[in-house]
C-alpha cells in the first residue's frame, strides 16, 4: 500500500491557468488515459503515468504501478530539494487508489455544470479542515466563477 506521503489531488481541467501555477516544477502522476487525454508531457514537471502498455516516451516517467511511482516521486522531491508532495492529477482509477491516502485536497468548485464520465471519489469533508479558501470570478483566462479550497487531513 502507499504510506503516508502528501497526495494531492488537483482537477486539471477547468482552470488551467491555477493548475499549471500549483503544479509547477513538481512530480504529477497520471494514468494512461489522462496522459493521452492530454497528449504531451506538460512542461517544467515531472511527468509520472501509471501504465502497463505505454513505453518510452520523452519526457515521460513511466511506471507500471502506482506504488513505484510514489516511491520514485518521494525520492525526486528530495533531490530537488522540495516539499514531499506529490500530486495525483486523474484518472479515475488513481482517484479512486489514492483517496484514502491523501492528507491533502485542493479542490475547484467550479460555478457550472459540465458533463463528465469521470468523478472524483465521495469524500467526508467532517475529517477533513478547510485551511485556505479562494474565490475567483469569471475572466479572460476563465469561463465560469470558481473557488479553490485546500483541505488538509485531521
Amino acid at each position: 500500500g502507499i504510506r503516508d506521503y502528501k497526495v494531492t489531488g488537483v482537477q486539471t481541467c477547468a482552470l488551467p491557468i491555477y493548475f499549471k501555477k500549483y503544479t509547477l516544477n513538481k512530480v504529477i502522476i497520471m494514468g494512461r488515459k489522462t496522459f493521452e487525454s492530454i497528449g504531451r508531457p506538460l512542461p517544467n514537471r515531472k511527468n509520472y503515468v501509471i501504465s502497463r502498455t505505454l513505453k518510452d516516451i520523452p519526457g515521460v516517467f513511466i511506471f507500471d504501478n502506482l506504488e513505484s511511482a510514489v516511491l520514485s516521486a518521494e525520492e525526486e522531491n528530495k533531490k530537488m530539494g522540495i516539499e514531499n508532495e506529490i500530486i495525483i492529477i486523474g484518472g479515475g482509477h488513481l482517484f479512486n487508489e489514492t483517496a484514502s491516502s491523501m492528507n491533502k485536497l485542493v479542490i475547484t468548485r467550479v460555478d457550472c455544470d459540465i458533463e463528465g464520465d469521470i468523478f472524483y471519489p465521495d469524500i467526508d469533508l467532517s475529517s477533513w479542515k478547510l485551511v485556505k479558501t479562494e474565490s475567483y470570478k469569471k475572466d479572460m483566462d476563465n469561463d465560469y466563477d470558481f473557488k479553490i479550497e485546500e483541505y488538509v487531513n485531521l
